[in-house]
């Protein structure tokens, strides 16, 4: 499957482009090639599961009021390789490289007192993935996995490689992230996600662990949701979603309301990390302060309803921890109301 798009601005006066490629070598065990070559602004919203990408003029009306938009252009080169097992085992081996150019409010990284415009940064990385009885919807090239009720266990190996493609670090980064689905006799069920990862060496924000927040008005399940986009930044971290689906839970004894089975449940999430000195150092910078949470851990709690109408979710979020930050220039939230779509069976 060959996949590209090419894009003039008039404004900015440059192209952009992109070329994807996927060439599937046998689809059980699946086994594929993907390949990657981009020359654009950078859409994808970093998440603790997946990524997501918001860059059509849909989602920016939903975008949250007083939030400056943060953007960068990136040239990235990329090579993955997948290999599943029948024994619920994959491994994807991946060689990355990135070329990093911030534009304001985003700080540009000085070295050696020299400003650098653009970051340098290339990355081969090996990541495990084991997932109990996963099973998939197959079509030609594309496939989604049914295994969000599993256990499913992902381990990452990353290394920074100096002087590929005019990258500047080297480094090695580890991340684990472990999730599970209970049923509760009686009360439902229990979703849980833990995570955490370590960075070493003195590294540029980044490559350092941006934690993921949520600037549009949408409720995300994989990030933090009154949390801003480029807030936090850790070399070392741990935290946990947990999500408590509680069913009909007292609307089943409410007349009328009981039969359009709307379902209630809670959550947290929550992260606690830390920034060595070295990084910290190398990331100070006079017109953007990144917050860090050596001081504290950050953690949402939230409530609401889903299968309204047997589609629309609304969540009601806090923000418990930290209480305040010394930013000014940027809109902290610690409550907020946000509403998505999901099937529920």
């Amino acid at each position: 499957m060959l996949d590209t798009y090419i894009a003039y601005g008039d404004l900015d006066k440059h192209y952009k482009y992109q070329f994807k490629s996927l060439w599937i070598i046998k689809n059980s065990p699946r086994k594929q090639i993907y390949l990657e070559y981009k020359h654009d602004f950078n859409s994808t919203i970093n998440q603790y599961n997946e990524s997501g990408s918001f860059d059509n003029i849909i989602s920016n009306v939903w975008r949250m009021p007083n939030i400056p938009l943060k953007l960068y252009f990136e040239t990235k080169r990329k090579i993955e390789i997948l290999n599943t097992y029948h024994n619920g085992f994959n491994n994807t081996f991946t060689f990355e490289s990135k070329d990093f150019t911030p534009y304001a409010p985003l700080p540009i990284i000085e070295k050696n007192g020299v400003p650098q415009k653009t970051i340098h940064n290339t990355e081969i990385g090996l990541e495990t993935r084991y997932a109990q009885d996963e099973k998939f919807i197959v079509s030609n090239f594309s496939r989604k996995s049914l295994s969000d009720k599993n256990f499913i266990v992902k381990l990452y190996l990353g290394v920074g490689v100096k002087n590929i493609f005019q990258s500047d670090y080297n480094y090695v980064k580890l991340k684990l992230n472990i999730s599970n689905k209970f049923q509760v006799d009686r009360l439902g069920s229990i979703f849980v996600r833990g995570f955490a990862g370590k960075i070493f060496g003195q590294l540029p924000y980044p490559a350092l662990e941006i934690h993921p927040g949520n600037e549009y008005r949408y409720y995300n399940q994989n990030v933090f949701n009154l949390m801003n986009r480029y807030e936090f930044l850790s070399d070392q971290y741990i935290g946990c979603f947990v999500e408590h689906s509680m069913g009909s839970l007292f609307f089943k004894y409410i007349p009328y309301v009981r039969k359009a089975n709307i379902r209630t449940f809670w959550n947290l999430r929550s992260v606690y990390g830390g920034l060595s000195a070295q990084n910290k150092q190398l990331n100070t910078f006079p017109n953007y302060q990144f917050s860090t949470l050596n001081n504290s851990p950050y953690i949402e709690l939230g409530t609401g309803l889903e299968n309204i109408f047997n589609l629309l979710r609304v969540d009601f979020v806090w923000k418990i921890l930290p209480k305040q930050l010394p930013q000014q220039y940027i809109q902290q939230r610690h409550f907020g109301v946000f509403g998505s779509m999901k099937f529920a069976f």
